[in-house]
């Protein structure tokens, strides 16, 4: 709470996530812009953000089967501005439960393709290419360098 400002949309922190295989913290990005959210969801799932910013957001989109948290940040973002992260770690995120089912990788496909769908007449074409380079990887598909000239 002591971080809190109306000069800022939301309030983000860092975090640690930690997998099977190792355990780290999140980039720390003090002001995060639209322009980075187009690239990737640099504020993860815990925000501190006013009730009225979620309503006139339009709330969370419950059409979207995965991506809720980002589509929600970065709609709040481009409507009252940039959103201030916290150095400082407050939450730990673990991935080591995380089974590759084949339902779960399609899902979290589908999901970056319609968050990718959803927002990409905001996008220049560098985050439009990184936003198919995140589909691709989530669909374990190799991405050539031709490929990703392409975009």
């Amino acid at each position: 709470m002591n971080n809190y400002s109306d000069e800022y949309s939301l309030i983000t922190s860092r975090a640690i996530k930690v997998t099977k295989t190792y355990k780290e913290k999140t980039k720390y990005i003090p002001e995060v812009s639209l322009d980075t959210m187009l690239y990737f969801n640099a504020i993860g799932n815990q925000v501190l953000v006013k009730r009225d910013n979620i309503i006139g957001a339009g709330f969370f989109d419950e059409n979207l089967i995965r991506y809720q948290d980002y589509d929600m940040w970065l709609r709040i973002i481009e409507k009252y501005g940039n959103a201030k992260t916290v150095n400082k770690v407050t939450q730990i995120m673990h991935y080591e439960h995380d089974v590759a089912s084949n339902n779960t990788i399609k899902n979290n496909f589908l999901g970056a393709f319609f968050f990718y769908k959803k927002h990409r007449h905001l996008m220049t074409k560098s985050h439009k290419k990184m936003q198919l380079y995140i589909i691709f990887k989530l669909r374990n598909k190799s991405l050539t360098l031709r490929k990703f000239e392409y975009f």
